[in-house]
């Protein structure tokens, strides 16, 4: 019973290692998709400059509002950069958790002997901490 519960435990531990590796692909592929993004932005918003700065050369537009487009596109950038970060860094979390448990609960699969009061407690503290 232990033997198959450890080779249980073992393809559990490798399909874990296949999501992690999958997980850390798919984290860069949302980088390097928005960092495509932000460069298309970027592009978008030098023309917009050139637009408008032809168009103050040429007294079409009032100075002061140079600014306030400034301060909106950056605060824009920065807003979806923190969006993205927040993204990542919650799902990089979840998933260490999760492999963190999985890790013990296996630990504790292979080394404690579950048909004893100690093993099972062991098993049910592992369990009440992964919920709190």
């Amino acid at each position: 019973m232990k033997t198959q519960i450890s080779k249980q435990a073992e393809t559990l531990k490798k399909r874990i290692d296949t999501v992690s590796k999958n997980s850390r692909e798919n984290i860069k592929t949302v980088i390097e998709s928005n960092s495509k993004q932000f460069d298309s932005a970027l592009e978008a918003n030098r023309k917009t400059f050139d637009s408008i700065s032809k168009m103050l050369y040429e007294k079409e537009l009032d100075p002061s509002i140079i600014n306030s487009i400034k301060n909106s596109l950056g605060k824009g950038t920065k807003l979806s950069e923190d969006a993205i970060d927040s993204i990542i860094d919650s799902h990089t979390r979840r998933l260490d958790l999760s492999i963190d448990f999985t890790t013990k609960f296996i630990e504790i699969l292979n080394n404690e002997d579950l048909s004893s009061n100690e093993g099972l407690n062991k098993l049910v503290e592992l369990v009440r901490d992964n919920f709190n």
